[in-house]
């Protein structure tokens, strides 16, 4: 087992996490310092869609909620513990100037979750390399590494979102993302690690209560990611019958196959208490999305697929054939810790197709095994040829250049989604003076996305898995602000959605907002640069 970690190391792993701050940052100091002249910076530089969805809830939490509902919908919500660490955040904050508070806070998190992220990947890593150089590899790779997304400049196009490269959408496949934009999926890898981290280092006396011990880690986790305990779970038991069939396969005398059966009966037992206790988020979240109504609805149109397997091997290519190496040259160590990352490797097909609406988000943090197997086998080869094979892998870090140059190009220059214009967040400020707390307000879906970010109100209409029957309600809320709808069906469908605000834009030019200021149920209650609330009078 690795020595602790040295004074010289201590200092570099604090620096590197500063030097990941600095440097995630700064794409978002240059939108702030870019807001002015009409514009006001969203607080983000990708994501934008579901970075206000996470002011939103903050913003909700502000104006009291505890439990999550989201204002993206005007269906009834019982409430649901999801989503905390934003609700409690936003308890944080209140007075003026509160949508500027709320991002601070989010990016003070994001602060939080990238030191967390960085010393639980060394303490994970450090298990299995015992070289500081390799450790410190590792924990660069892991957090800045990437795979093949950067031959999308010479035109390769990927088969999944948007034919993007996955560097550039799936936090859970690599890292870069999370420590980026994603401070709950940076902190929750984190916790997934160390609680990883504490089942392997469990060798000794009273199993079952040190298991319940490491599994407070998971039971945090559930708070922040509650599926990723369902794939760590899995991880577990993989790498379980795995150093089962090691034991029972090697050869070697009997002595020392009963030592390693009792290891592993102990090991065995650790799992079961982890499992035992962060158990409580998965039976809630199982319960609730099975007998909520609501919750049924979102997790129908919820759905985040795995892209094509061709997609895993460009962002996987890089690492690949070390890690190939590196699995085989773990399994004749005989080691039985090497089970585990080796398991994770090997079950990461089945995580990754699952069918499961949300099977993409099943392989988080296998990347982190990924990476060890790979270092593992670099540091198994020749020394000169040890430098070729680190340029082979640290090739990655082109993509989440590329990906992070395009960041600072987009936020460069004033523009939505990342920047709304004054005009509009005067109009959402005035919401978020004079209207009741989660009033609901009809708008398009680009303004229903922002609107919750600034007041603390409920929508139509405004993000795509939290909008229930979106994809029937979309349509008639285009229809609505059309110059072609009469005001019998205006009026019935304000009645049916139980709409009390309006919220028009005139420079959209598929809105007719002359045709709204004829409407005898809307009265104008604001019109100012192109924007006009309305209060709905009376829908009977």
């Amino acid at each position: 087992m690795p020595v602790r970690e040295s004074r010289p190391l201590k200092r570099w792993l604090w620096g590197f996490a500063l030097l990941t701050i600095l440097a995630t940052t700064l794409p978002y100091l240059i939108g702030f310092a870019r807001q002015g002249s009409g514009w006001e910076f969203s607080g983000f530089v990708f994501g934008v869609e579901d970075g206000n969805s996470y002011i939103a809830k903050m913003l909700a939490g502000s104006a009291g909620d505890w439990l999550f509902r989201t204002p993206y919908t005007n269906q009834p919500q019982n409430g649901f513990l999801g989503f905390l660490p934003y609700i409690l955040l936003g308890k944080l904050a209140g007075g003026k100037a509160l949508h500027l508070q709320l991002v601070v806070l989010f990016h003070l998190f994001r602060a939080v979750g990238i030191v967390l992220y960085v010393f639980a990947t060394y303490d994970f890593c450090r298990l299995f390399l015992r070289d500081e150089r390799w450790q410190r590899w590792a924990v660069a790779l892991a957090t800045f590494g990437g795979g093949l997304g950067w031959l999308s400049i010479f035109g390769l196009k990927s088969g999944g979102y948007e034919q993007l490269p996955l560097e550039f959408y799936s936090p859970e496949t690599f890292g870069f993302l999370g420590v980026f934009g994603l401070p709950h999926l940076a902190v929750a890898r984190a916790l997934l690690l160390w609680g990883l981290a504490g089942f392997l280092k469990q060798t000794g006396e009273k199993p079952f209560l040190n298991g319940l011990k490491s599994g407070i880690y998971w039971l945090i986790l559930g708070f922040m990611q509650p599926l990723t305990i369902l794939s760590v779970w899995a991880v577990i038991g993989a790498g379980l019958a795995l150093d089962w069939i090691r034991v029972r396969t090697r050869r070697r005398p009997k002595v020392e196959i009963q030592l390693g059966l009792s290891r592993w009966y102990g090991q065995a037992w650790t799992a079961c208490g982890m499992v035992l206790v962060s158990s409580p988020m998965v039976i809630y979240n199982y319960l609730s999305f099975s007998l909520d109504p609501f919750l049924k609805g979102w997790s129908q149109q919820n759905l985040i697929l795995s892209p094509p397997p061709t997609d895993y091997l460009l962002a996987f290519g890089v690492a690949l054939p070390l890690a190939v190496w590196g699995m085989f040259k773990a399994l004749k160590s005989g080691e039985w810790i090497w089970s585990f990352p080796v398991a994770w490797v090997l079950i990461f097909p089945l995580l990754a197709y699952f069918p499961y609406p949300l099977q993409r988000r099943l392989p988080e943090g296998v990347w982190v095994a990924w990476i060890i197997l790979a270092i593992y086998a670099i540091d198994g080869i020749k020394r000169k040829w040890q430098r070729p094979a680190l340029a082979v892998l640290a090739s990655g870090f082109l993509s989440t250049l590329l990906f992070y140059s395009g960041s600072i190009w987009a936020v460069s220059t004033p523009a939505e989604p990342l920047f709304q214009p004054m005009a509009k967040t005067a109009a959402y400020e005035y919401l978020a003076e004079k209207v009741t707390p989660f009033s609901t307000v009809l708008s398009t879906y680009r303004i229903g996305n922002s609107l919750p970010a600034w007041a603390p109100v409920r929508v139509v209409i405004g993000h795509g898995p939290e909008s229930i029957n979106l994809a029937a309600l979309e349509p008639q809320v285009d229809a609505f602000f059309s110059k072609g709808e009469t005001d019998s069906q205006r009026i019935a469908f304000l009645k049916d959605q139980g709409v009390q605000y309006v919220l028009s834009e005139a420079n959209d030019p598929d809105q007719g907002s002359e045709t709204l200021d004829k409407l005898a149920t809307l009265r104008a209650i604001y019109s100012k640069d192109g924007y006009t609330i309305y209060q709905v009078q009376d829908t009977q």
